[in-house]
């Protein structure tokens, strides 16, 4: 979503809050890829256009060659108000305050715009804590079963202090601006993503012009340095909304109201909503990498690891809610997150490619013939001397590109290739040793708990004994186990 100026002012005149409105969808937040400055729409009407200035051609004089992943909002907006403001202040010192409150109040306004854009409308107050938290710690009653469309989204222990920050920089912003209600119905995620990474080139921009900004200096450092942070964790949500991580959980619970975590022998093959976690990712990536991809490298491998990360903590939130399980349940889940991490890495592009078929009604491929007889030896010994007879092979690789639509559609040859090999922070390793820990006895789980509370929330441990050891135990022992869990937290 794009932001024009009011007709009647612009952020920086009077509070500020009454001074946006939300411009039309086809000024929709998109990535540019290649030349500058892209279709991404005009920031601003006709009548509020700010000229070219020194600032604004120093910054932009080499982008025809190594365009940045921007919005017209920062390149013909911003970018140009910062030049202006500058030149106030040098022939006008005497309302260098006036002009920088201005200026704050404008990258507050694009920073809330994006932070809207990429959380789908849902406040960052409500994923990340609650307004008025003390800790980020819930109540212990509220922990056990607890369900929530973005309770993957919170924080664990060593990102804590990252998000409390991010949301300190937003409840500031908002107080600043007078707040502004952002939804992002029709942003695609790739514009999501490219939202998000425009934020860092702003943040860039600004710290090089820190010195000729006077009374933005600690404003300007907050900025700078809260930017990644605040990319990554509003990038976390934009991903899980994407994939629909609250689908895939409400799955992974009906397995277990089916009785499907009682089994007493294993089945074949693994749940269904390990195949429906896949083909999500697959869709995913074929928005990015298809024939409508507009990110860079660089952004696809960004946008790739936030899609992985954010379906492995989904699937070890799902985990966390299951009851109770038998032996045969628990060898269960990890054979459905082993076939998931087999099919996040393999064959993903087969897969778009049978749901492409599917969707046009077409059948799959025909095996391939088989190969013909070879030539009669013409050698009485047969061994011909004339190699260059043998016929010409078509050598197949599967890490090569493959051509979607080319069964049916001869101008759809498009060339698409399989994903990047990606390892986030909370990835596979981290939901395997989650489900390793169900085995432990009372004593080693309390000792791995210490050692992985930062790791992991409370009430991801909590379930760890209420799903495992914690069945056998008498409810006075159940309720002192807890009480150290949580007593771990605290510390």
């Amino acid at each position: 979503v794009m932001y024009g100026w009011h007709e009647n002012g612009n952020p920086l005149e009077g509070d500020g809050g009454e001074d946006f409105e939300r411009g039309s969808e086809e000024e929709a937040v998109e990535q540019q890829k290649g030349a500058w400055p892209g279709s991404l729409g005009n920031a601003y009407s006709d009548d509020e256009e700010v000229e070219e200035n020194d600032f604004w051609r120093e910054v932009t004089q080499n982008w025809d060659q190594d365009p940045p992943t921007t919005t017209l909002t920062v390149l013909n907006g911003i970018t140009k108000f910062i030049g202006r403001y500058i030149d106030i202040t040098r022939t006008l010192p005497s309302i260098t305050t006036d002009v920088a409150a201005g200026l704050q109040r404008l990258v507050d306004s694009y920073y809330l715009a994006v932070v809207g854009v990429a959380m789908g409308g849902n406040q960052a107050e409500e994923v990340w804590g609650g307004p008025e938290a003390a800790n980020w710690m819930d109540k212990i009653g509220d922990l056990m079963h607890s369900r929530s469309r973005l309770e993957m989204c919170k924080p664990i222990g060593a990102e804590q202090q990252e998000y409390k920050a991010v949301v300190a920089f937003i409840r500031r912003a908002k107080k600043k601006v007078g707040g502004l209600d952002v939804e992002s119905r029709g942003v695609s995620y790739q514009a999501q993503i490219s939202a998000l990474e425009s934020l860092m080139f702003l943040a860039a921009m600004l710290s090089s012009v820190q010195s000729k900004v006077p009374g933005l200096k600690d404003y300007i450092t907050e900025v700078v340095e809260i930017t990644p942070k605040l990319v990554r964790c509003c990038g976390r949500v934009a991903s899980v909304l994407r994939v629909d991580g609250d689908g895939i959980v409400t799955r992974i619970t009906e397995v277990e109201e089916k009785g499907g975590w009682e089994v007493e022998e294993l089945e074949e093959g693994s749940n269904a909503y390990i195949e429906e976690a896949l083909d999500s990712a697959a869709a995913v990536w074929a928005e990015l990498a298809g024939r409508d991809g507009q990110l860079n490298d660089r952004l696809l491998e960004v946008a790739w690891e936030h899609i992985v990360g954010s379906l492995y903590v989904t699937l070890l939130e799902g985990f966390s809610k299951i009851k109770s399980f038998s032996t045969e349940g628990r060898a269960l889940v990890s054979m459905d997150l082993q076939s998931f991490a087999s099919g996040i890495t393999n064959n993903l592009v087969e897969r778009i490619e049978r749901t492409e078929r599917k969707s046009k009604g077409a059948a799959p491929p025909p095996p391939p013939p088989p190969p013909p007889p070879p030539p009669a030896s013409t050698n009485p010994f047969g061994d011909d001397d004339n190699e260059d007879d043998v016929d010409d092979l078509t050598l197949t690789d599967s890490s090569q590109p493959t051509a979607l639509g080319s069964e049916t559609d001869s101008d759809d040859d498009f060339i698409i290739r399989e994903p990047p090999k990606v390892t986030p922070p909370r990835g596979r390793h981290w939901v395997d040793a989650y489900v390793k820990a169900w085995y432990f006895d009372e004593g080693d789980l309390l000792k791995w708990i210490s050692q992985n509370r930062a790791s992991y929330n409370l009430h991801h441990s909590i379930a760890l004994v209420s799903s495992g050891v914690g069945r056998h135990m008498k409810k006075r022992d159940f309720k002192a186990l807890v009480t150290k869990i949580e007593a771990l937290y605290v510390c």
